[in-house]
């Protein structure tokens, strides 16, 4: 980075500007959109999922996927293709009237290569235009999911923001920069106790497992239980709607 620009000094005498990245989980209901002076960024096929009320207060687009992913998707490309919003794409494409090319080599010289996500990508951006407040919505980066991976590198970009007197507000129900407990300081027992219990939900899941295992085993008796009765019946039994009426005929009478 330029340390002349990138001082913290130089960074907090830019004026107020406010940037809300948007993403896909329930957190992007919680969105500052009824407040004014914000500008609200959102990425992909988003719009798919958002209400008309809250895509009206949208300000600008992302898709920085490779084309053959975007024109895979024939909803986005017509929204690509009909779209008032600036929408930001690796390079520009004369078929999206308002896609721009992402400024991807001024990005990487002022902040390095350490994007794993799109998101990260959006976050640097902002820092780049001067953003002094950012926040995030629907991006929980779950450390139990496949973001798992992609978290590092969006927390790393916000505190990046934050080393520079940006204000971040992160979605509470988000995984983005929140711990449990500090290194360092006693968690009243929190641990052994979700030790304890998941040891018991384990336990119960192995019964559990094994009630299936032997209903499954009942289940398949019954079923070739069921299909040597069918075969007798089929084979060694004649319907009753099938049988000759009368009865057994008597040889000795005339068949006249």
């Amino acid at each position: 980075m330029s340390a002349e620009r990138w001082t913290t000094e130089a960074y907090a005498s830019r004026p107020a500007r406010k940037i809300a990245i948007i993403g896909y989980t329930d957190s992007r209901f919680d969105a500052p959109y009824a407040e004014d002076g914000w500008e609200m960024w959102g990425l992909n096929n988003l719009h798919v999922q958002t209400p008309p009320e809250q895509m009206a207060k949208f300000t600008r687009w992302y898709d920085l996927h490779d084309r053959a992913t975007i024109t895979s998707d024939e909803a986005h490309v017509a929204f690509l293709k009909n779209t008032e919003l600036p929408v930001y794409t690796w390079t520009a494409n004369p078929e999206w009237p308002t896609s721009l090319s992402y400024p991807r080599e001024e990005i990487i010289e002022e902040f390095g290569r350490y994007f794993t996500n799109s998101i990260s990508w959006m976050i640097a951006h902002a820092i780049l235009e001067g953003a002094t407040t950012i926040g995030v919505w629907g991006v929980d980066m779950a450390q139990s999911t496949e973001y798992a991976a992609q978290r590092p590198s969006c927390e790393y970009f916000l505190g990046l923001a934050a080393g520079l007197g940006v204000e971040i507000i992160i979605a509470e129900t988000s995984d983005l920069l929140k711990t449990a407990v500090l290194y360092g300081e006693s968690d009243g027992g929190l641990r052994a106790k979700l030790e304890q219990r998941s040891k018991d939900l384990g336990e119960r899941l192995v019964q559990i497992n094994n009630e299936i295992d032997r209903l499954q085993s009942h289940r398949l008796q019954l079923i070739g239980a069921k299909e040597s009765n069918d075969y007798i019946l089929g084979v060694w039994t004649i319907p009753v709607g099938k049988r000759e009426s009368g009865g057994p005929r008597d040889p000795n009478l005339n068949s006249s």
